[in-house]
C-alpha cells in the first residue's frame, strides 16, 4: 500500500493505492473525490511491486518477531552540529530477511 498527501484548495486529502500482485489488480482510493477505481497491473508492474525475501541485512540474529527471523544490526554515525561537544546518532534496525507480503481480503476496499 501507498498513500499519497494532496492539497487541493488549502485541503489535504489522502490518496491509497493498494496493489495485489497475486491478482494483479492496483485499486486507488481517493478521498477528495470519494472514489474508488481498479485496474490491471502489467507483468511488469506486479514484479516492480512484489515484495520477496531479501538478503541478510549483515547483522547478527535476534531470535524472532511476530514468527519472522530477525536480524538486528546498529550504526553509529557522527553528527556535525554547533554544540559543547561531539555528538553520536545511533541507528538501531531490526530486519526480516523473509518477510513476505501475501494477499489479505481485509485490505479489500469494497
Amino acid at each position: 500500500m501507498q498513500i499519497t498527501f494532496v492539497t487541493v484548495a488549502g485541503r489535504q486529502s489522502h490518496i491509497r493505492d493498494i496493489y495485489d500482485v497475486v491478482t494483479k489488480v492496483h485499486t486507488t482510493i481517493d478521498e477528495l473525490s470519494k472514489s474508488i477505481q481498479t485496474r490491471a497491473m502489467s507483468e511488469s508492474e506486479s514484479s516492480l511491486k512484489r515484495v520477496s525475501a531479501a538478503v541478510s541485512c549483515g547483522g547478527s540474529t535476534a531470535g524472532q518477531m511476530l514468527e519472522f527471523d530477525v536480524e538486528y544490526k546498529e550504526e553509529k554515525y557522527a553528527a556535525d552540529y554547533d554544540t559543547n561537544g561531539p555528538v553520536t546518532s545511533i541507528v538501531k534496525r531490526w530486519l526480516a530477511p523473509n518477510l513476505r507480503v501475501e494477499k489479505r481480503n481485509d485490505l479489500d476496499p469494497r
